[in-house]
């Protein structure tokens, strides 16, 4: 498992792997999201991968365009998983 090699335009990384040694541990975000500053957050659109999580934010027959901008009106939504091949968009806090 790798972190995403994603930067932002000053090109620092979003995330930095927790232990070179035991990449299991995963990617936190290398700065903390911030309710305060929504402009200055983007998306970092990862492909080909599968993730398995069960959202009581789950939005159906949306547009990928639309769930973005479901998960950046809320200041709880870390992520936004679309599925464009069901219209399907889930939104994650953690």
């Amino acid at each position: 498992c790798t972190c995403p090699a994603s930067r932002n335009p000053s090109g620092t990384p979003y995330f930095k792997q927790l232990d070179d040694r035991n990449r299991s541990l995963g990617c936190p975000l290398t700065t903390p999201l911030s309710c305060d500053d929504p402009q200055n957050h983007s998306f970092v659109k990862l492909e080909k991968f599968t993730y398995f999580t069960v959202s009581k934010q789950d939005v159906s027959n949306t547009s990928l365009e639309s769930c973005q901008e479901a998960c950046a009106r809320s200041c709880s939504c870390k992520a936004a998983f679309y599925s464009p091949s069901r219209s399907y968009c889930s939104l994650q806090a953690q």
